[in-house]
């Protein structure tokens, strides 16, 4: 019982070290943390559409590897400023994530009229388009009633 309680207190202190870090790397790093901020809710976004089937797989992973590409860049320009961003830098990033954002907002418009399992597969025909109740012109079927 003991050992569950001060397990307990461990990941309670630690969980409020890491609210307090990540509170003063937004004090210290005011524009990366915003730009980061942003990276991480469109992530979210991205994954919850892929989920709910608003965009597909392929589409999705197009998303992410933008997104990626976002974070590899933050990185870059942090490392040439000593962990910081520039203005400028900082306005790149989020004209590049605003362009990631409307391309998804795009991909949902355009799924928007599809049923989530025509979403994942594009090139499926409807259900009905495979199950034709007449017979092809000039096909003799077995089934077929004369007339």
């Amino acid at each position: 019982m003991k050992k569950m309680i001060c397990a307990a207190i461990a990941a309670l202190s630690l969980g409020s070290l890491n609210a307090r870090a990540e509170g003063d790397f937004a004090k210290k790093h005011p524009r990366r943390s915003e730009v980061l901020k942003r990276d991480k809710k469109l992530r979210k976004e991205t994954e919850a559409a892929e989920k709910s089937g608003q965009i597909t797989e392929k589409q999705a992973e197009k998303l992410e590897r933008q997104e990626a590409k976002i974070r590899r860049e933050e990185q870059r320009d942090a490392a040439k400023h000593g962990g910081r961003i520039t203005k400028g830098e900082q306005e790149k990033l989020n004209r590049e994530e605003n362009r990631v954002a409307r391309e998804l907002k795009q991909d949902e418009k355009m799924n928007a009229g599809k049923s989530p399992n025509q979403s994942n597969q594009p090139n499926t025909p409807p259900p009905s388009a495979t199950s034709s109740s007449a017979p092809a012109s000039g096909s003799s079927s077995s089934n077929s009633k004369p007339q």
